[in-house]
């Protein structure tokens, strides 16, 4: 919160980088590769080894993931070839966060929704008390 105007900071426009769990892209990777893509080339193109897909708590820049799945569209000559890979994902299986990326229509919007709304899913199971 901005003290000085009683507004919320919006971490977009101050310069934040937008993160990704390594999880996704190992996913991506995986499905890639049994598109018939080299694994070691698509490691290359998101600057990435292979011990670091299974880093649990990894977070990379949205940018190298986004370079990859651009890379494999191309090589791949598929346009839609991340609408694909994400068709096998339930996002209603994440609550109010997997519902706050399905209906924003790129990462900026989800983050500044996932910040409006923290609170919300930061707060799902606590009892209210009257």
């Amino acid at each position: 919160m901005n003290v000085q105007n009683n507004t919320p900071i919006n971490p977009v426009s101050q310069g934040y980088q937008a993160k990704i769990a390594v999880q996704a892209v190992r996913s991506f990777v995986n499905f890639a590769e049994r598109q018939g893509l080299a694994r070691a080339e698509l490691l290359n193109v998101a600057n990435l080894v292979e011990e670091q897909l299974h880093d649990s708590h990894l977070l990379i820049d949205v940018s190298r993931f986004e370079d990859l799945v651009g890379y494999a569209s191309n090589a791949l000559d598929d346009a839609l070839l991340g609408f694909i890979h994400g068709q096998v994902f339930e996002p209603d299986r994440w609550g109010v966060l997997g519902l706050i990326a399905l209906t924003s229509a790129n990462m900026e919007g989800a983050l500044q929704a996932q910040y409006r709304f923290q609170s919300l899913s930061g707060n799902m199971g606590a009892p209210i008390h009257m």
